[in-house]
């Protein structure tokens, strides 16, 4: 494109052919080449060159007017004809395209008469049907040398779609491209930004085609029809660039630890920002490929564009750093037996501690304790390289330990480890030692009092000098061995209790406790404090009370009540120890007949027991467990002061019943929901609603799994059901109930003596009802 008029050059010329240049690219671009034969070089030297991908051929071959379903046959030609003129010869009904690739004329065309080829023309003709770079056949017998595609054009991008339209009226694009300049409208900057004219449209473009006072006899050039391929579509394209964004976005957030997992990657907030940035990267150049498609867009729209979606994906970026989930925890190795040690390691109070040292402690600590120091089948395993437990709030006054107890449970079901060992060390300033080695009791160790459950400091044992010295560090290490073996025999008794063994676990807690009058421990008892030994061999001094005829509990069950009298009113399980001593009073009000008739029972006893359990049953300070125990307990001594005639029923039995049954929880409230159903069908005897009784026992047996107890509860349905009437369910319960007790005479809950009374007056009642029961055996 060339500017010719007379008089010396202007300082506006090179704008005007500039701009001129800008506005006939972009309106041939948009409307479609013209029909001329002429096209601009780069665009067929993009068609047969081999380094030109398929994409930029198929866009070359759009942008010179053909059709994609249609063949296209490459000439190579040498003449002094001029091309168009050859072009229009051998293919004068179908579109063809001809120029100048370096000394070789190029003719583009769907079909090639080689016969209309004017004399003195030498021409090779492509074989293939689509174009290719060297492919020629020639009409005469002598074949041309075969020509390679010259070298790419100098200019580096090439959005001419070949030789410019005329200015004719019917050519309306380029017309009304110019006037909307003229009037102002701002289209040119965006054009700018997409081509560069100085590199691109420099090049001279003929502006070929009939003569303007040339009868015209084609028909108007209308533009073609936009399909999603065409120009102008890249604003319905760039919705669907940023949707995609915007969904891949959060899955990438909620996904991207197994995905990192996948390829091998840690996950984290690095690694993380790393896979967002590659997404990031990716969507800046696809919606940039969509602007090249968007001649009209401003710089400014196409700034604020980029901008929102940096900020955009920035924002996932940042939610994914901070909600990117924690790496699974290691593995931990799994102990088998049930009172296996963890070891958890050691931790320093203040600073000045090497932490290194105190998980070398640990380590010998561990190796110690397998050299025979514990029960046999026992083993340790030392944890502390492993794991960091928050023991730092055992040593905080008044902290609460909630997250130490939840990450300890999570150990525990990890491990299964029956001890879990750990310790604060701490240093004054005269450098002393203070190691102070806490234990954690798990709730299935304590089922008869879950509330305790948790961590328990001991005494201190103090070293003179720090861990340097190997007859200090000795020191300590000996120290946690002897207290871990009293550790040891601690939980074996609770085992030994949980399983009916009650007269060994009742030695065993014995041992624990100071000799005779002295205040001196038994080996290994500083590990577990002399309030909960009490308070457990009570228990265990109420089992075995149970399993005896009544004549003989009384003895027992006053060393229980002493041994809860004897606890620390104001230590740490005050408040369990005054429960347990509010039921031993119980016990011990009902006399040698436990049947609380008329007469028969203590009723200041009773008073007083009743008395404190409606205190435990309303304590905020006691644990939730704690409450509803003491709410079960207190439904028992109303009733046996109903059935007594000590007080009339003024609806405290039903309402303590009621915030029993209706509270949720896990093994143990159930425990608890069990024995209210029994309280209450004795409730509902005492009504004289024997249906009503019958069905509540059956929900109490139902959930119970001790034998004693559940025997118990069997022949009282066996008794009530001979009551009733209904004989064969009668003999049935009493089947069962004698099932039941003999298992626990076998496991020695209850005595042989215990066992004959319950027979005895189960087969009373069974006679008194007129049954013929057949005899039954107990089972074990």
């Amino acid at each position: 494109m060339w500017l010719e008029r007379p008089g010396p050059p202007s300082p506006l010329d090179e704008v005007l052919l500039d701009r001129l240049s800008i506005a006939t690219a972009a309106a041939v671009e948009r409307y479609g080449p013209a029909r001329t034969t002429m096209a601009d070089p780069a665009l067929v030297e993009l068609v047969i060159s081999s380094d030109s991908d398929e994409a930029a051929r198929a866009r070359a071959l759009r942008l010179l007017g053909f059709a994609a379903d249609l063949p296209v046959r490459v000439v190579a030609v040498r003449s002094r004809l001029p091309l168009d003129r050859i072009g229009g010869l051998v293919c004068p009904a179908r579109p063809v395209k001809a120029a100048s690739v370096a000394d070789v004329g190029v003719i583009l065309a769907t079909t090639v008469d080689p016969a209309r080829f004017p004399a003195g023309v030498r021409a090779g003709i492509g074989a293939a049907a689509r174009p290719a770079p060297c492919a020629w056949a020639s009409p005469s017998p002598a074949p041309p040398r075969c020509h390679r595609s010259p070298p790419a054009a100098t200019c580096s991008r090439t959005p001419t779609a070949g030789p410019s339209t005329s200015t004719r009226p019917e050519h309306r694009g380029l017309a009304g491209l110019l006037r909307r300049r003229r009037s102002g409208t701002a289209y040119l900057p965006g054009m700018y930004a997409k081509v560069r004219p100085r590199t691109v449209f420099r090049r001279e473009i003929a502006l070929d085609g009939p003569e303007p006072d040339a009868p015209d006899e084609s028909p108007a050039a209308e533009p073609p029809p936009e399909s999603p391929e065409e120009p102008g579509n890249g604003s319905r394209s760039l919705p669907w660039w940023l949707g995609l964004l915007a969904v891949a976005g959060p899955l990438l957030s909620a996904g991207l630890g197994p995905l990192l997992q996948l390829f091998g990657i840690e996950s984290g907030p690095v690694g993380a920002a790393l896979l967002l940035l590659a997404v990031l990267i990716g969507g800046i150049v696809a919606v940039r490929m969509t602007f090249a498609d968007r001649p009209k867009m401003s710089r400014r729209a196409r700034r604020l564009s980029v901008a929102g979606l940096v900020g955009f994906l920035g924002v996932c970026i940042a939610l994914v750093i901070v909600f990117q989930p924690s790496p699974p925890p290691p593995e931990l190795p799994r102990l088998p037996g049930g009172q296996d040690v963890a070891v958890v390691g050691f931790e320093g109070v203040g600073a000045g501690h090497d932490q290194q040292v105190l998980d070398d402690v640990s380590e010998v600590f561990t190796a110690d304790l397998m050299k025979d120091k514990l029960p046999e089948g026992s083993r340790a395993h030392d944890y502390a390289r492993l794991i960091s437990p928050p023991l730092e709030v055992l040593g905080r006054a008044g902290q609460d330990h909630q997250e130490l107890d939840d990450w300890t449970n999570r150990f525990v079901e990890r491990t299964n480890a029956g001890i879990v060992i750990g310790g604060l060390v701490a240093t004054d300033s005269a450098g002393q030692t203070e190691l102070r080695p806490a234990v954690y009791v798990r709730a299935a160790q304590v089922a008869d009092a879950p509330e305790l459950a948790g961590w328990y400091l001991s005494g201190p044992i103090r070293l003179d000098q720090d861990w340097s010295s190997d007859t200090g560090r000795r020191h300590v290490i000996s120290e946690l061995v002897r207290r871990t073996r009293g550790l040891a025999g601690f939980t074996h008794a609770l085992d030994l209790w949980r399983n009916g063994e009650v007269d060994e676990a009742k030695r065993e807690l014995d041992r624990l406790l100071p000799a005779g009058t002295g205040t001196t421990r038994q080996d290994g008892a500083e590990f577990v404090t002399t309030d909960l030994v009490r308070l457990f061999r009570g228990h265990v001094l109420e089992q075995v009370a149970f399993g005896l005829p009544a004549a003989q509990r009384k003895p027992y069950l006053e060393a229980a009540r002493a041994d809860y009298r004897a606890i620390d009113p104001n230590g740490r399980i005050a408040l369990r120890a005054r429960l347990s001593l509010a039921g031993a009073q119980y016990q011990l009000a009902l006399g040698p007949s436990p049947s609380c008739r008329p007469g028969t029972v203590d009723a200041a006893a009773l008073t007083a027991s009743s008395a404190e359990l409606r205190r435990l049953a309303a304590d905020g300070l006691f644990s939730e467990v704690g409450r509803l125990r003491a709410s079960v307990n207190l439904a028992q001594v109303e009733q046996c002061r109903v059935t007594a005639r000590i007080v009339p029923d003024d609806g405290t039995i039903e309402e303590a019943l009621q915030r029993v049954r209706s509270a949720e929880g896990g093994r143990t409230v159930k425990d608890l929901q069990t024995l209210a159903a029994s309280v209450e069908a004795v409730h509902a005897f005492g009504r004289g609603d024997l249906a009503a009784a019958i069905s509540f026992i059956k929900e109490a047996i139902a959930g119970e799994r001790g034998f004693a107890r559940r025997g118990l509860w069997q022949a009282l349905a066996a008794s009530w059901e001979f009551q009733r009437g209904d004989t064969d369910s009668g003999c049935r319960d009493m089947r069962a109930a004698l099932d039941q007790l003999g298992a626990a005479r076998a496991k020695g809950e209850i005595t042989s003596q215990r066992y004959e009374e319950l027979k005895n007056s189960l087969q009373q009642e069974a006679k008194g009802a007129g049954a013929r029961c057949p005899d039954a055996s107990p089972a074990g």
